[in-house]
């Protein structure tokens, strides 16, 4: 594969791809949208001997200021019959890998978007096991991190008795933690106990809650 022309490639695919099913480019080589408060993102990551594509999805009502691939996996994940990286060296046709991916995204990655990419979603996908379940087992949610996506996602769907279960484990993490807490800890540690707090008065004070989260990641991320 010629390296230009691959990436020339991708990006034509990609901005085909984005008219088609709703995206919108984010960069050059990221497409993103917004379902139900959940951002999907599909990604592109290009060195100098090849590329590779991943899948992520992002709550927008959890504090962030970038978009993180932790909630995610490379596409051969959810594809196994695609390589693990296109390699600039390979003799392949620039036009038909870009299709076959084309292709592994509409018919894997809208499968996974589809089950895991709303808060509901999130829940059943993380309680269900398969977060640390082969072919997916690669995902960078840690226990932590996971209890942080369950809190807000529960507090997102109303179950707030469970929402506080899980944000009680992450703080219990923060607190177990040697390292000093970095600024993005210590602002979703206020938020918890903010959240805790409009638990014990009303749904309109956690929906406000969370609907500046989602204005404020928004906003951080360039969304609107």
């Amino acid at each position: 594969m010629d390296r230009k022309i691959a990436k020339k490639k991708i990006r034509q695919m990609l901005k085909s791809f984005a008219q088609q099913h709703g995206f919108k480019n984010f960069k050059t080589n990221i497409i993103v949208r917004v379902h139900q408060d959940v951002l999907h993102s599909i990604v592109f990551e290009f060195d100098d001997v090849g590329f590779r594509c991943s899948l992520a999805i992002q709550p927008l009502y959890k504090i962030a200021n970038e978009i993180h691939l932790t909630f995610g996996g490379r596409l051969y994940q959810f594809d196994n019959s695609l390589k693990k990286k296109w390699y600039y060296e390979d003799d392949e046709d620039e036009e038909k890998v870009a299709c076959q991916i084309r292709e592994s995204l509409e018919k894997y990655g809208f499968k996974w978007f589809e089950e895991a990419g709303s808060p509901r979603g999130i829940i059943t996908f993380i309680e269900s096991g398969k977060l640390y379940t082969p072919p997916l087992y690669l995902f960078g949610v840690t226990p932590m991190h996971k209890s942080l996506y369950l809190g807000y996602s529960y507090a997102y769907t109303g179950n707030y008795k469970k929402s506080e279960m899980h944000l009680v484990d992450f703080l219990e993490y923060l607190k177990n933690d040697p390292r000093p807490l970095n600024s993005w800890e210590k602002e979703v540690k206020e938020q918890i106990y903010l959240l805790k707090d409009a638990f014990k008065h009303s749904d309109s004070a956690v929906k406000a809650l969370l609907a500046a989260n989602i204005a404020k990641t928004k906003q951080a991320l360039k969304l609107e």
